[in-house]
């Protein structure tokens, strides 16, 4: 009991979530917006100006500061990120502390896999990704050519089960990024190399043909239909 929760054990999930309840509990009280998935806990905060966000945002961190210390847990404020989110051009930068401890400010944060921008474009998000699966087909490219190498279905399966799969992850945040052309274009090149690849073509052939000829649906598509599948599980 005076150890603590050890990473990585079974009962290490159980025993984290009791404790970490009652400060979810307490700050939903507080009227706080708040996320949590295991330690990672996100706090948003709203307001007309700076000012009004900075103050709400240093209560409510002073308090979770108070709670770890009354509950002998230590937060890390080095490693707490804030992002400020917003549509004017200008505005006061708040000042942000946790236990003393200045909250550093970013443009973009990683949450779950999901890279956030302060302008919400997920533009890094898609560059990452595309990056991915990028990396994906150059070690795919070394044993699947026109003559020999892996079979279609096999390339086939690969691309469902593991290239779709990092692109669509969390599709429904940023399906709207997928609309515009220059988000397109990444993800088209990324599609051509598996499509050419199943069908055995040669470079020059066309995105659409290799698509019809592959069976495949463009993949801005395959994220906004993604979004539009967990939209409607969810309502």
């Amino acid at each position: 009991m005076t150890i603590g929760c050890v990473q990585g054990s079974i009962g290490g999930p159980t025993f984290w979530n009791i404790l970490l309840d009652p400060l979810l509990d307490g700050l939903e009280k507080r009227g706080v917006y708040c996320q949590a998935f295991a330690d990672d806990v996100v706090l948003i905060f709203s307001g007309g100006t700076s000012s009004v966000i900075q103050d709400n945002a240093n209560n409510v961190l002073a308090y979770v500061h108070e709670w770890g210390v009354k509950n002998k847990l230590k937060f890390a404020p080095h490693k707490t990120k804030a992002m400020i989110i917003t549509k004017k051009l200008k505005y006061e930068t708040p000042h942000i502390q946790m236990g003393g401890t200045e909250i550093t400010l970013v443009e973009e944060m990683k949450l779950l896999g999901l890279t956030i921008d302060h302008k919400l474009t997920f533009q890094k998000h898609v560059q990452l990704v595309c990056r991915k699966a990028a990396n994906i087909y150059k070690q795919l490219a070394r044993t699947a050519k026109i003559e020999w190498g892996l079979n279609p279905g096999i390339i086939r399966t690969i691309y469902v089960a593991v290239v779709e799969l990092i692109i669509l992850y969390a599709a429904s945040a940023w399906a709207t990024a997928s609309e515009k052309i220059t988000f397109q274009k990444q993800l088209n090149v990324i599609q051509r190399g598996f499509a050419q690849k199943m069908c055995k073509t040669y470079r020059t052939v066309s995105l659409n043909a290799t698509l019809l000829l592959s069976r495949l649906l463009p993949l801005d598509l395959r994220v906004q239909e993604a979004a539009s599948v967990y939209k409607a599980k969810k309502g």
